[in-house]
């Protein structure tokens, strides 16, 4: 496996970047999901709000709506961090849906953007990095959170100082500021990095939008 990551030269010398957060909420939403049909164990038919049938497999979603996982007759969706379980034959259901979560993130005065968080509940520092496919981090903070990396996928990543040897792992839990994201993919990566990169793994499940040295990153899926 061959992932991008964008290391770029002087990390070590980088000191810890000033950090703003603001968390913002909104009020509860809610739609009608239904389930209309399994097939094979592995696919189910659902119908979200007004829409057409829509055919998922776990981990797929649609309109906010991910399926998690496929029982006999029954499923198991997220809308928006609130879990439930549909019953085939069911009529549609009122799911609440929570309003999307962001955070707003302010620029150092080199143009990065860093925040606190947690990967599987322990604390960690990151760098808005979109040159990174991954969450990246080095073997040091991985080992500090406790991740398995005897069965860790290894493969190869591509930096501006050449080819480094990596470990591809399931991030359970990802967190900066109110936003959590689950079963993101990682990336371990025999390198000094003094923050946990936060790339396109977990980004391109947010919603960006950037106006002069402010950043906000709101929840999409």
């Amino acid at each position: 496996m061959r992932v991008s990551v964008a290391l770029r030269p002087g990390w070590g010398a980088r000191s810890v970047l000033a950090l703003i957060l603001a968390l913002s909420a909104g009020f509860a939403a809610a739609q009608n999901v239904s389930l209309v049909g399994i097939f094979g164990g592995n696919k189910a038919v659902l119908i979200v709000g007004d829409g057409p049938p829509r055919t998922l497999m776990p981990g797929e979603a649609i309109n906010g709506v991910r399926l998690l996982g496929i029982g006999k007759e029954s499923v198991t969706v997220d809308v928006s961090g609130s879990v439930q379980q549909l019953t085939l034959g069911d009529r549609r259901r009122h799911v609440a849906s929570a309003a999307p979560q962001s955070v707003t993130l302010v620029a150092d005065g080199r143009g990065h953007f860093s925040g606190a968080g947690g990967i599987n509940g322990e604390s960690v520092s990151f760098l808005v990095d979109t040159g990174a496919s991954l969450v990246t981090m080095d073997t040091l903070t991985a080992q500090r959170i406790g991740l398995d990396l005897v069965h860790a996928e290894h493969g190869l990543a591509g930096t501006a100082n050449g080819t480094i040897p990596t470990l591809r792992v399931k991030l359970d839990r990802v967190t900066l500021g109110g936003v959590t994201l689950r079963n993101v993919d990682g990336v371990v990566v025999q390198a000094s990095l003094p923050q946990v990169l936060l790339g396109a793994s977990f980004l391109n499940r947010m919603e960006m939008h950037r106006e002069g040295s402010t950043m906000v990153l709101t929840q999409h899926y």
